[in-house]
């Protein structure tokens, strides 16, 4: 399994300190608070997504969505288990969505255990 390099982080800039709180942040952060919802509605890849991150938030898992481990790759979910254990779980909303991923087994180095996730109207 890989390990991220905490060195892709260096050069960001945290403008929503702790000391400064939610008056210092940047109007953007005010704006994203806002229901994406609302003006855009989630595809239903990213609807499949969040289901599967309220379902693993029951088995204490902390949940990411859309995460870019290596560039080339978006993993749907990558999960941090409590006992440690990384997760990635690719949502298909279609089965022409997954017979057309090329990218997945890229995605086998990230993680100890690898899922697909479907929705119930999914053909077997």
């Amino acid at each position: 399994m890989r390990v991220l390099d905490p060195s892709i982080f260096s050069g960001w800039q945290w403008h929503c300190g702790r000391a400064e709180g939610l008056a210092a942040c940047s109007p953007l952060v005010h704006i994203l608070a806002m229901s994406f919802d609302d003006i855009m509605p989630p595809m239903p890849g990213q609807r499949l997504a969040r289901g599967v991150c309220r379902a693993l938030l029951q088995f204490n898992f902390v949940t990411v969505e859309e995460l870019v481990p290596t560039p080339g790759l978006r993993v749907d979910v990558m999960a941090l288990g409590p006992k440690g254990e990384v997760w990635i779980i690719e949502c298909k909303s279609s089965r022409a969505d997954y017979m057309a991923d090329q990218k997945w087994r890229g995605y086998l180095e990230w993680c100890d255990r690898f899922f697909w996730a479907v929705s119930g109207d999914f053909p077997t």
